[in-house]
C-alpha cells in the first residue's frame, strides 16, 4: 500500500454558492517527509536505452509543476453550462480563477519556497495560481525532486528523462498534481500525408479539398453571406515548431482568402526551431483560418505542446484552442486535466484531435500494422472538458457532387456529400483510421447522453467529426514552398475550431454573449443532436476495423474496431455538421426547471437514500424527456444517470444510493437534467443531513471508486480512503487494517486525529494483487472520554476492463522436476520443455537466457527457432542437460525487450535428480497429435487420447495451455483414456494451437506433449494442398521465409499488395502460422504468397488460411533456417567475379526487422538486417568468399547474397549451395565462364 496525503475540509461548493480558495497546505513543509508521484517515468526511459547520468550542469530549461485546483471546480464548471444557474456563462479571468480555485498566496509561497530552497528558479507563476514554471540544472532538479536525470538513446536520438519517480514533501500532497518537462519525449502529431500526388484540380476522378469546398459541403456559405466569417475572433493553435509565414501567405493567396491576416506568433520557452512538426503547424494554421477567414490566428509554440497549451490557457490567448496532438491514454498523466478545466472555466473552447489509429491508439508504435492491445482511446482527447474531433470520408458513390472543373477559388464541390467513417487502412496497408473509444481514466460526463451513447460509465470520444481522409478527397496545404495533400484528425480539428469561432461571432452578434467565449460546448452539442434540427449529419456507415493479432482483446475474425451506427457512435461521435444550422440553432431550447428530493432526508451510514428529480417545462408544454444525472458534491462524484419516466404528464427520474456515497461531507447531491430536443438543461440540489445516533464521535468511512480498478501503466489499484466525523466530536484513530494486515496510520494520514466535523483523505494504491478479490477495511478509534468506535467494510478490487498496457512474459517448464534418463544421448539426459508466453499484447525481442549466472543467450535461436515473441504468442523448445551435469535445482531467467523499449523478464525453477534406482516404466501416448475441427454450426469438438505404460503403472497428470481446451480426467495412474474437448464459444473463425502435457514423473520420458489444432469455421469449400519455400520447394520453411500456399478457393479473386509493410489481409483473405499472422504478398484462388512470421518458432506448426470466414489448414514443420535460392536462367560469372544470389529462408535477422516490412531507403549496408547465424557459400564444392549478405530495401523476407566465384572453380555449370547456421540450401546452378 502506498503512502498518502491528508486533507481536512469542512464543505464543498454547491451550485450557486461562491467560495474563495482556502489554504490547503496545513502542516509544515518538511523535505525529509516526502512522497513519490506516480506516472512520471516515460515508457521509453528504460535501462537498455540508458546512457548514464546527464551532466549535472545540464540545464532543464522549462519544467512545470501543475497544481491541483480546489475540488469545487467541477461543480462550478457544470453550473456554467446550465441555464438558470447563477454561474451560467459566468466565465472567469485567470485572476478570478486563481482567487476561487487556485492556490492561496500563503500556499503558493510555501510551494515556491520549497522549489527555490534547493536552487531551482521559479520563472513564472501562472495567473491562475495553478502552475509554476521553473528551471535549473539537472543536479538541482534531481536534489529537489529526489530523482536522477539520465540520457536515453532511443531510435537514434538522444533524450533526457527522470530515471525515478519524483518526490515532493508530504505536506504538499494535496496541492501538487504532477510535473511536465521532466523529459523531452513528446506527444505525437495526428497529421498524415497522402500517398497521392499534390494537385487540386479535378483529374481522373480525384478531388482535393480547398477552403470553398468545405464551405459548400458543410454549409458555411450562408454564414459568410451574413457577415459571419470570424471577424473579431481569435483562435489559438498550439505546436512544437517554427513556421515560415510565406507558406501561410501562399495558401491564402492561392485560394483568394483575405490577405493581411498573418498569425500572431508566441514562443514559450526556448525556440524549438524548424522540425518535423512544422508540417502540422502549417496544416492547423491554414485550415483554421480557411474556415474562420476573418479571425486572428495566434500560434503558440514551444518545445513541448503541453507547455504551449498551458500558456495559451493561462494567458487567455483566445476563446478557441485547437490541439492536434495525442498518444495512448494509458501512458499519460490525468493531472493535465487541471489545465483543461481552467480553460473552460475561462470560457475557452478546447478542441483536440481524436487520433488516427482507430480504436487502437496504444498500438500506434507497433512495428506491424496490426492491433494487439485491445480498445484504447487517445489522450488528451478523452478529457471531459475538451471537444474531441474525429474523421469521416466522403462517400460519393454514383452521385454527382463535384463540378467538372474548378472555380476561381479552386473549388468544385456542389453540395453536401454523404460521409462514412474514415478508415484508409485496407487501401494503404497501414493503420489510418479515425480515433475513438471509451476512456479508462474518466467517467461518463453528465451531459454525454442521447441516442447511441454507450452505457459504459466512461467518457466516450469523439464528439463530432469532419472529413479527414488523406487518400480520398484530402486537404491541400502550403508547406515548404509547395502544395501537399494531407489528412488525419489533425485536419478536421482546426477546421472545426474555425466553425466554433464562427459560432462565437454569431452568438456575439445576437447579444447572447457579451464577449467571445462559450467554454465547454459539449453539453449543448449533445442536446442539439437530440433536437433533430438538421444540425448534424448522422454518419451511420463505415468502421474503424483494422487487422489484429488472433486471440488479442476485442479481435474478431482477424479484425478489431468499432462500427458507425444510428445516433452517437464511438467512430464519428454525433456526426459531422451543417454549420449554418448548428450555429443558428444554438441555444434554441426552451427553459426547464428541476426539483430534487431525498427520501429519507436524514440518513445514517447503513441507510439507502432514494432521490427523485422532477423536471418541468412551461405550463401546457410537452413533458421533458431524456435523462437525469445525479452527482454527489463529495469529489463531484457521478452517482449515475437514469432515463426520465413520464406518468400523468409528470416527468421524473429516480435513483437510490447508499448513504455513504453522499453523507461523508455536506450531504449535497445535485441532479442535472441533460435536456432534450425541446428543452435546455436544468439542475437542482438537495442536502441529506446526517442522522445522529449518540453523543460520541460518529465516523463514516468510504473508499472511492468502488470497485477499485487496476490502472495502467502503473499496474496498481489507486483509490481514496475517506474518513469523516459527523457529530462534532474529535477522535483518535487507534487501528487500521486491510485484510488483517496492520497499516501505518501516521504514515498514511499524517496524523491519527480526526477533527470534529473534519475529514481525512488518504490517497492509496493496492499493489501485486490477484484479482478479483474483496479487501476488508477495518478501523477503530477512541474519543477523549474513552468511547470506542469501529468501522468495517469490504471493497471489491478488479482488473482493468481494457488491456493492461504493461508488457510481461511468463516462463514455464514441463516438467519442473526432471529425472535423469541414462538411456538417452549423453548430451540430453535431462530433458524438459521450456515455454515462454507473452501476456499483454506486446512484441518482444528475446535478448538473454541465463541458468543461474551461466549465460545461455547464444542458444536462444537454437532453442526456440527465433528470438522474436509475438504479442499473445508463445515459443517452446527442448532444454537439454548433458549426463555430466550435477543434480540439483536451477533457476532459468529469460529477458527480452518489448516494443515500448521496456525490459521484461520471467523465471522458472527446475529440479534435476539422478536416475531412478529401478528401471522406470516406458511411457507412450496415442495419437501423437490431435486435430479438432468445428464448422459454424458446432460449438465443440471431441477426441480421445490413450495413455499406455510398459513395465509399471505410474501416476500421471494432464494439463492444457489454452482456455478453450479441456482434458478429462486430469490425473490417474497406469493406462487410461482421456477425453479432449475444444470449446469454440467466443472464438473467431481461425486455427488455434495448444498443447496437452501429460507428465508421469516415474516414467521415461517423464513428459509427453501432444499438439492440438483447433479449427473454428472449418470448411470443405477451400483446401490447402501444399506449403513450400517460394525459392525452392525442397528447401523447407523457416521464420521470415517467402512461402507459397497452394490449394483451391483460397481467395475470391487475384490481388497483390501495393505497399510495405505487407498487409495482413487482402480482400478478406488472411493467413496465420501457429496463430501468428502472416503478411501477404499476393492472393489468388489457387495460391497465396505469404511471409512466414519471424515470430513463428521452430517445430511442428499449422498454416491456416481464412477466406472471408472459411477456414483451411495444413501441417508443416518450421526449421531454424531453411535457405532456398531463387534460380536465375542466366546466372553466370567468371572466376574471381562477384555475383549476386537471392535467398529466402535465412531465419531470424539482426537487427530485427518487423515481419512484412522492408528496410528504409538509404539504409547503410552495415545496418541492413542480416542472418543471426553464420552464412557460407560454396561453388562447385569450393568455399566462396561472401562479400555481402542482408535484406535489401524493397523486399521482405528475401536476402541478397554477394559472393565471389573461387579462382579454382572448374568452368561450366557448377552447383551453388548457400548455408545459414550450417543448414544448406538445395543447389542452384551458376555457369562459370
Amino acid at each position: 500500500m502506498t503512502r498518502s496525503l491528508r486533507l481536512l475540509t469542512t464543505g464543498l461548493l454547491t451550485f450557486g454558492f461562491l467560495q474563495a480558495a482556502t489554504n490547503r497546505v496545513l502542516t509544515p513543509v518538511d523535505r525529509n517527509r516526502s512522497i513519490a508521484l506516480k506516472g512520471h517515468i516515460h515508457p521509453q526511459a528504460q535501462p537498455q536505452f540508458d546512457r548514464g547520468l546527464v551532466d549535472p550542469a545540464m540545464r532543464i530549461p522549462r519544467a512545470t509543476l501543475i497544481l491541483k485546483p480546489a475540488k469545487s471546480l467541477a461543480a462550478f464548471l457544470a453550473a456554467q453550462q446550465i441555464p438558470g444557474s447563477p454561474e451560467y456563462r459566468q466565465f472567469l479571468s485567470p485572476e478570478q480563477f486563481a482567487d476561487r480555485f487556485g492556490l492561496t498566496t500563503d500556499d503558493l509561497t510555501k510551494v515556491v519556497g520549497w522549489l527555490e530552497s534547493q536552487g531551482l528558479k521559479a520563472d513564472r507563476i501562472a495567473r491562475g495560481r495553478n502552475a509554476i514554471t521553473f528551471s535549473g540544472t539537472a543536479e538541482q532538479a534531481a536534489r529537489t525532486l529526489k530523482t536522477e536525470f539520465h540520457r536515453y538513446q532511443v531510435n537514434g536520438k538522444m533524450h533526457f528523462a527522470a530515471a525515478a519517480e519524483p518526490s515532493i514533501p508530504e505536506a504538499l500532497g494535496d496541492v501538487v498534481a504532477g510535473f511536465t518537462g521532466l523529459d523531452d519525449f513528446k506527444l505525437e502529431s495526428n497529421a498524415l500525408r497522402s500517398t497521392l500526388r499534390p494537385q487540386y484540380t479535378v483529374k481522373s476522378g480525384d478531388h482535393y479539398l480547398v477552403p470553398d469546398d468545405l464551405a459548400t459541403i458543410y454549409n458555411l456559405k450562408p454564414l459568410y453571406q451574413a457577415g459571419i466569417d470570424g471577424t473579431g475572433q481569435k483562435i489559438a493553435i498550439v505546436g512544437e515548431s517554427d513556421i515560415d509565414l510565406s507558406d501561410i501567405r501562399a495558401f491564402r493567396q492561392q485560394f483568394n482568402l483575405p490577405a493581411g491576416t498573418d498569425p500572431v506568433q508566441i514562443l514559450v520557452g526556448d525556440d524549438p526551431g524548424f522540425n518535423n512538426t512544422w508540417f502540422e503547424a502549417d496544416l492547423d494554421i491554414e485550415w483554421a483560418g480557411a474556415i474562420a477567414r476573418g479571425a486572428k490566428i495566434v500560434y503558440v509554440y514551444s518545445n513541448s505542446v503541453l507547455d504551449a497549451v498551458q500558456y495559451a490557457v493561462d494567458e487567455n490567448v483566445a476563446p478557441v484552442l485547437s490541439m492536434s496532438y495525442g498518444s495512448c491514454e494509458a501512458f499519460n498523466q490525468v493531472e493535465f486535466r487541471a489545465v483543461a478545466q481552467q480553460a473552460v472555466a475561462q470560457g475557452i473552447t478546447f478542441l483536440v484531435a481524436s487520433g488516427d489509429h482507430g480504436a487502437a491508439e496504444c498500438d500506434r508504435y507497433t512495428q506491424t500494422p496490426q492491433a494487439s492491445k485491445g480498445f484504447n482511446a487517445s489522450f488528451p482527447a478523452t478529457l471531459p472538458e475538451v471537444t474531441a474531433v474525429g474523421g469521416t470520408t466522403f462517400n460519393e458513390g454514383s452521385g454527382r457532387y463535384w463540378a467538372s472543373g474548378n472555380d476561381a477559388n479552386g473549388a468544385s464541390a456542389l453540395s453536401y456529400i454523404p460521409e462514412v467513417a474514415w478508415n484508409d487502412t485496407a487501401s494503404i496497408g497501414d493503420v489510418e483510421a479515425t480515433g475513438g473509444g471509451a476512456s479508462i481514466l474518466f467517467g461518463k460526463p453528465y451531459w454525454q447522453v442521447g441516442s447511441g451513447v454507450p452505457n459504459d460509465k466512461a467518457r466516450d470520444i469523439p464528439d463530432v467529426s469532419l472529413s479527414a481522409s488523406a487518400e480520398h478527397d484530402p486537404y491541400l496545404i502550403s508547406y515548404f514552398g509547395d502544395f501537399y495533400l494531407v489528412g488525419g484528425t489533425s485536419a478536421s480539428t482546426p477546421a472545426f475550431a474555425g466553425i466554433v469561432a464562427l459560432l462565437n461571432q454569431n452568438q456575439l452578434s445576437k447579444g447572447t454573449i457579451s464577449k467571445p467565449g462559450l467554454g465547454n460546448i459539449n453539453p449543448n452539442l449533445y442536446r442539439q443532436a437530440q433536437a433533430g434540427d438538421g444540425s448534424f449529419h448522422d454518419i451511420t456507415g463505415g468502421d474503424t476495423m483494422i487487422p489484429c493479432v488472433q486471440g488479442s482483446p476485442n479481435c474478431v475474425n482477424g479484425q478489431m474496431g468499432l462500427r458507425a451506427g444510428t445516433g452517437y457512435d464511438l467512430v464519428t461521435g454525433l456526426g459531422s455538421v451543417d454549420a449554418n444550422k448548428l450555429i443558428n440553432n444554438w441555444s434554441n431550447g426552451t427553459a426547464s426547471s428541476l426539483k430534487v428530493v431525498a427520501d429519507p432526508p436524514s440518513a445514517a451510514p447503513a441507510d439507502t437514500i432514494r432521490f427523485t428529480a422532477t423536471v418541468n417545462g412551461p405550463a401546457g408544454g410537452a413533458p421533458p424527456t431524456g435523462s437525469v444525472s445525479f452527482v454527489s458534491n463529495l469529489y463531484d462524484l457521478p452517482l449515475g444517470t437514469v432515463e426520465i419516466s413520464v406518468y400523468n404528464g409528470v416527468a421524473t427520474a429516480t435513483m437510490s444510493f447508499p448513504a455513504t456515497a453522499v453523507i461523508l461531507d455536506d450531504g449535497s447531491v445535485t441532479a442535472i437534467y441533460n435536456g432534450d430536443k425541446n428543452y435546455n438543461s436544468s439542475a437542482g440540489t438537495v442536502t441529506v443531513s446526517y442522522k445522529h445516533t449518540g453523543t460520541g464521535s460518529q465516523v463514516v468511512a468510504s473508499v472511492t471508486p468502488t470497485p477499485v480498478i487496476r490502472q495502467s501503466p502503473s499496474n496498481n489499484w489507486p483509490y481514496d480512503l475517506l474518513l469523516s466525523e459527523k457529530n462534532g466530536v474529535a477522535t483518535t484513530i487507534t487501528q487500521f487494517t486491510v485484510n488483517g494486515v496492520a497499516q501505518n496510520i501516521l504514515g498514511i494520514f499524517g496524523t491519527n486525529i480526526l477533527p470534529a466535523r473534519g475529514m481525512l483523505i488518504a490517497f492509496l494504491a493496492g499493489n501485486n494483487l490477484v484479482v478479483p478479490l474483496n479487501r476488508v477495511f477495518h478501523l477503530e478509534g477512541k474519543d477523549a472520554d474513552g468511547t470506542v468506535w469501529k468501522q468495517e467494510f469490504s471493497v471489491p478490487f478488479v482488473d482493468s476492463p481494457t488491456a493492461t498496457q504493461i508488457p510481461s512474459i511468463s516462463l514455464a517448464s514441463a516438467p519442473t522436476a526432471v529425472t535423469q534418463n541414462p538411456q538417452a544421448s549423453s548430451t540430453c539426459q535431462w530433458s524438459s520443455q521450456l515455454v515462454v508466453r507473452e501476456n499483454a499484447g506486446f512484441l518482444v525481442q528475446l535478448s538473454s537466457l541465463k541458468q543461474g549466472t551461466t549465460d545461455l543467450s547464444n542458444s536462444l535461436q537454437a532453442l526456440f527457432g527465433t528470438t522474436r515473441l509475438a504479442p499473445w504468442g508463445s515459443l517452446r523448445g527442448t532444454l537439454c542437460l548433458g549426463g555430466t551435469t550435477a543434480p540439483g535445482a536451477r533457476t532459468y531467467t529469460l529477458a527480452g525487450l518489448s516494443e515500448l523499449g521496456t525490459t521484461v523478464t520471467a523465471t522458472v525453477s527446475v529440479t534435476y535428480s539422478g536416475a531412478a534406482a529401478s528401471a522406470p516404466a516406458a511411457f507412450g501416448v496415442t495419437p501423437q497429435a490431435l486435430t479438432l475441427p468445428i464448422d459454424g454450426a458446432q460449438q465443440s469438438s471431441l477426441a480421445n487420447l490413450a495413455v499406455a505404460f510398459l513395465g509399471g503403472s505410474p501416476a500421471w497428470t494432464a494439463s492444457v495451455d489454452a482456455p478453450w481446451l479441456t482434458v478429462t480426467p486430469a490425473s490417474g495412474s497406469g493406462a487410461g483414456q482421456l477425453t479432449v474437448q475444444g470449446q469454440g464459444a467466443g472464438l473467431s473463425n481461425g486455427v488455434y494451437s495448444a498443447v496437452i502435457t501429460i507428465q508421469a514423473l516415474s516414467a521415461i520420458p517423464q513428459a509427453i506433449t501432444v499438439p492440438v489444432t483447433f479449427i473454428v469455421g472449418a470448411s470443405a469449400d477451400l483446401t490447402i494442398t501444399s506449403v513450400a519455400n517460394a525459392a525452392s520447394a525442397s528447401a523447407g520453411l523457416a521464420p521470415g521465409t517467402m512461402a507459397l500456399i497452394g490449394g483451391t478457393q483460397l481467395a475470391p479473386a487475384t490481388f497483390a499488395a501495393q505497399y510495405f509493410p505487407l498487409p495482413f489481409t487482402l480482400a478478406g483473405v488472411s493467413a496465420t502460422v501457429n496463430g501468428v499472422s502472416a503478411p501477404l504478398y499476393s492472393a489468388a484462388p489457387g495460391q497465396l504468397k505469404v511471409q512466414i512470421p519471424y515470430e513463428a518458432g521452430s517445430g511442428a506448426a499449422v498454416v491456416a488460411v481464412n477466406n472471408n470466414g472459411k477456414i483451411a489448414y495444413f501441417p508443416v514443420t518450421i526449421k531454424t533456417t531453411a535457405p532456398g535460392i531463387f534460380a536465375s536462367a542466366n546466372a553466370a560469372g567468371k572466376q574471381g567475379q562477384t555475383i549476386v544470389a537471392y535467398v529466402t529462408g535465412e531465419g531470424d535477422l539482426t537487427p530485427s526487422t518487423a515481419t512484412g516490412s522492408t528496410p528504409a531507403d538509404g539504409t547503410s549496408a552495415s545496418r541492413l538486417p542480416k542472418p543471426r547465424l553464420p552464412i557460407t557459400v560454396t561453388v562447385g564444392g569450393l568455399n566462396a568468399a561472401v562479400t555481402f549478405a542482408g535484406l535489401q530495401s524493397g523486399t521482405a523476407g528475401v536476402m541478397q547474397v554477394n559472393f565471389t566465384i573461387p579462382a579454382a572453380t572448374p568452368l561450366g555449370a557448377q552447383p551453388v549451395v548457400i548455408s545459414v547456421g550450417g543448414l544448406p540450401s538445395p543447389a542452384a546452378t551458376v555457369t562459370v565462364q
